[in-house]
């Protein structure tokens, strides 16, 4: 499950980042000044079912990480001591314990994945699947729940078969996906598969119904998109670098995609998080550090136990104030976490100018780190 361990600390993007601290960092849960017995292990009970140990370590792993202590008014050790007793006759009744475990917290950034869920954010992170290479998502503008190809990667099977940005799916390996009960990651488990099968997909444009047969592939995800604008700014071409979310291989592709714009004349930059929910955020530090002269602080995380971990530059960028190039970060309602780090850090530092998109009076303002783990 993901849950919210940390707080970000910034004052840059005030409206964004102010609201740091979620829910507060008070005194233990459940048991005002009593002492409290040490966590236990799911290992320590041999006598329980594995279900049981299932949910006996989520209790753990909230337990050590969450961090609002008062657990939403919860008596948190009476919530495990309920959990684990309870008798579950399938894993599924064991996982919608958990589930329903991380939302008693009252927290919308702790929750239970599902294994597609986790699946799809484990690639995401780490930047490579197999698949066919296409972005899914819901159609906000739709109704009933119907899911959209929301992006396509270049040179991909769902590129070179005709699939489009916006195209609708319909049925994905013989399983309907416009029920209305299916959700992005259901079709991402199904566009999953081993290298070199193949997978039937139908879509939906303009009214028309589309059959696919697609090959899947190794994929590489492209989060970095860089390209020349057609604007100039006092008579200097101007670089774009799109970035769509931040995984652990972000700030190396930001690095070369800069030195390969340079290459094209660039002389100033435009750095574009519009839409970005964020992603790893030592990528996102790791980016915002390629713009930072050595030893400039990033990034303040404060910690259960109300410990501050200050995250710094080792070493000057490429794109160090001195001598770097001119900066603009390009931000909406819609950047989220990491880029609002990189952003803040970008800002606070003087290294770069954050304009907003049109309507966007601040960034999204979500100032938690979320920690995944598995079970």
């Amino acid at each position: 499950f993901a849950a919210a361990g940390s707080a970000v600390r910034s004052a840059a993007f005030a409206a964004a980042l102010s609201a740091s601290v979620l829910g507060g960092i008070g005194g233990a849960g459940g048991g005002g000044g009593l002492l409290r017995p040490p966590p236990a292990h799911a290992a320590d009970y041999g006598s329980i079912t594995n279900e049981q140990k299932l949910v006996a370590e989520a209790w753990r792993l909230l337990d050590g990480s969450y961090l609002d202590r008062t657990f939403n008014g919860q008596d948190w050790f009476k919530v495990r001591q309920d959990a684990v007793k309870k008798k579950y006759k399938t894993v599924e009744e064991a996982r919608s314990a958990v589930d329903t475990m991380a939302s008693g917290l009252g927290d919308k950034y702790t929750r239970y994945l599902t294994p597609n869920k986790y699946r799809s954010i484990v690639d995401a992170a780490t930047g490579s699947l197999a698949g066919v290479g296409v972005e899914i998502s819901f159609d906000a503008k739709g109704e009933g729940g119907r899911i959209l190809a929301s992006d396509v990667e270049p040179g991909s099977p769902a590129q070179g078969g005709g699939i489009r940005k916006g195209d609708i799916f319909l049925e994905v390996d013989g399983t309907r996906m416009d029920g209305g009960d299916s959700t992005p990651d259901d079709v991402a488990a199904k566009l999953r598969g081993p290298v070199g099968s193949k997978v039937g997909v139908v879509m939906e444009r303009d009214g028309k119904t589309l059959d696919y047969i697609l090959t899947r592939e190794p994929i590489k995800i492209t989060s970095v998109r860089p390209y020349m604008s057609d604007a100039s700014v006092a008579g200097g071409k101007v670089g774009v670098v799109r970035i769509k979310s931040f995984s652990g291989t972000t700030a190396e592709t930001v690095a070369g995609a800069l030195s390969d714009l340079k290459a094209k004349g660039a002389k100033s930059f435009v750095i574009d998080v519009r839409n970005n929910p964020g992603g790893l955020l030592p990528g996102g530090v790791d980016t915002a550090s390629l713009f930072l002269d050595a030893d400039v602080p990033v990034v303040y995380v404060v910690n259960k136990n109300r410990s501050v971990d200050v995250s710094r530059t080792l070493n000057a960028g490429q794109e160090a104030p001195s001598g770097g190039t001119p900066l603009v970060i390009l931000a909406n309602g819609n950047t989220a976490s990491a880029a609002e780090v990189m952003t803040a850090a970008l800002k606070e530092n003087g290294r770069a100018i954050v304009v907003g998109d049109k309507g966007a009076e601040r960034t999204f303002g979500k100032g938690v780190v979320q920690t995944i783990r598995g079970l």
